[in-house]
């Protein structure tokens, strides 16, 4: 007879995976938000054009985070049913980890404009 902790160990690994890739999808678009303002100012965009433009970015990259926070809930929730919860929690480390190598990337080869 299986424990009450293998019962409920999946559900606490969706969670915990759900809240912890959330809030690194979170620093990712602040690392991307960061970088476009940096490329928009190399550009040549005025600074009292660029403040509305970042706000207006802001609210934009927060609308696409909640939307990421909805759509990583509904994946990893059919993935517990599934029995597929390992690899989708990959799968979406994965591309985060590929998002942020490439904000690196970028970042570090802007450095010499």
């Amino acid at each position: 007879m299986k424990g009450w902790w293998h019962r409920f160990a999946p559900g606490v690994a969706y969670f915990a995976a759900w809240l912890l890739l959330s809030a690194a999808a979170f620093g990712v678009l602040l690392q991307w938000r960061g970088l476009l303002s940096a490329l928009l100012l190399f550009a040549g965009v005025a600074p009292r054009v660029l403040r509305p433009l970042d706000r207006l970015g802001f609210i934009l990259l927060g609308i696409v985070w909640i939307i990421v926070v909805g759509v990583l809930e509904e994946y990893f929730r059919k993935g517990l049913v599934e029995g597929q919860l390992k690899g989708r929690i990959a799968r979406v480390a994965l591309v985060e980890i590929g998002a942020l190598g490439l904000y690196q990337i970028l970042a570090y080869s802007t450095r010499w404009l």
